[in-house]
């Protein structure tokens, strides 16, 4: 779930036109793709980060961070791919809030009070089950959908 997924982009060309294509394609403020589809974030030839923001669900799960180097004439952009510092805080809160639920179960159950402590457990359950699902459905379509802008940036057409 929290692991960063390392990638390599081979560009089919030097480095400061790559830089210059990938750029073209990363916006540097949130306010510059609000109501569409699109990558924000920052591309210079040392460092390369941004994530994938879409207007129509919430899509700030992964980001992308790599820098270019030479590849024998061309550039290559390495990098990897990680959840957002703030979903993995919200992860560990809800996974605490799930455990707390199910030591409430079970406390419960042991006092002879369990229609409180089962309702409890199945809200944090459920709660732990929406966010997980809500990560791993955004931050799939997020990666997919940045290398498919990195690659149609750096290769010629």
């Amino acid at each position: 779930m929290f692991e960063r997924l390392d990638a390599e982009f081979p560009s089919d060309y030097e480095i400061a036109e790559s830089v210059q294509r990938l750029g073209a394609c990363v916006k540097h403020r949130l306010s510059e793709t609000m109501f569409h589809d699109g990558l924000v974030g920052s591309v210079e030839a040392a460092r390369v980060t941004f994530y994938h923001h879409n207007p129509w669900y919430r899509s700030r799960g992964m980001r992308f961070s790599g820098a270019f180097s030479d590849g024998g004439g061309h550039a290559v952009l390495r990098g990897s791919f990680s959840m957002g510092s703030w979903r993995v805080v919200f992860w560990i809160f809800f996974g605490l809030f799930a455990l707390a639920a199910w030591l409430a179960l079970l406390d419960g159950a042991a006092a002879g009070s369990l229609d409180e402590a089962l309702g409890f457990a199945i809200g944090g359950l459920v709660i732990w089950a929406l966010f997980y699902t809500s990560v791993r459905v955004t931050g799939r379509g997020d990666i997919q959908r940045m290398t498919h802008i990195i690659r149609e940036a750096l290769k010629k057409a």
